[in-house]
């Protein structure tokens, strides 16, 4: 079995850039779905951003339905964009089509990776190493949309967002475990968290196994 490097998508991502691309990507992806102005969208957007606790106040993303409540609150941004834009709320049934397959559209327009991060990838892979992202608070869709955009989803095997998970975050999991959810065996998996991790540890004998 190859060995794997699971990173921990903080360690590549540049967050301040991602808020900055998300109005303009989902104004493009919502304006070639549901249609209407891509700027239009963008400005809804935007306002929710500006806005953004009031989505998530009585939500509890602790719990043991953290999952859920983390769902309901992006679907409660949906919702948002479509009355902020002066449409009718999609039906409920519509639910995983903005869930889990428009973020992959999204992320397609969000050029937010950190500097370097998707070199450091593409080496790891070409050394033989399977990559799984580990993303406890972002939608995995989104994450693949992004790397679509690079052409470089042949890069990683495995992203785990809280869908995959099963909860919002890693409190009770066990690096073990996450290991096993990338498909690897523990014993042979990596867990790497700050970029300064990444960029260092790119050449196989710079590695250190951690405890499964």
């Amino acid at each position: 079995m190859r060995r794997v490097v699971l990173v921990h998508a903080d360690a590549l991502l540049d967050r301040a850039a991602l808020r900055a691309a998300l109005p303009a990507a989902w104004g493009g992806a919502l304006a070639a779905g549901p249609g209407g102005s891509p700027d239009e969208w963008a400005s809804a957007y935007r306002q929710i951003q500006d806005d953004w606790d009031s989505y998530w106040v009585d939500l509890d993303l602790s719990g043991d339905d953290s999952l859920a409540q983390w769902r309901e609150g992006r679907w409660r941004v949906v919702r948002g964009l479509f009355r902020l834009a002066g449409r009718a709320a999609p039906p409920v049934e519509q639910i995983p089509r903005y869930l889990d397959v428009f973020p992959r559209e999204v992320g397609r327009s969000c050029p937010a990776w950190g500097a370097g991060a998707l070199e450091a990838l593409g080496q790891l892979a070409g050394q033989g190493f399977a990559v799984a992202l580990l993303a406890p608070y972002t939608a995995s869709a989104l994450l693949w949309g992004m790397l679509d955009a690079e052409d470089r989803q042949g890069s990683v095997r495995r992203v785990l967002g809280p869908d995959e998970l099963g909860q919002v975050g890693l409190e009770g999991i066990a690096p073990a475990h996450l290991a096993r959810l990338a498909g690897a065996d523990p014993a042979e998996t990596v867990h790497i968290t700050r970029p300064d991790d990444l960029f260092t540890q790119i050449k196989p004998h710079h590695y250190q196994q951690e405890e499964p």
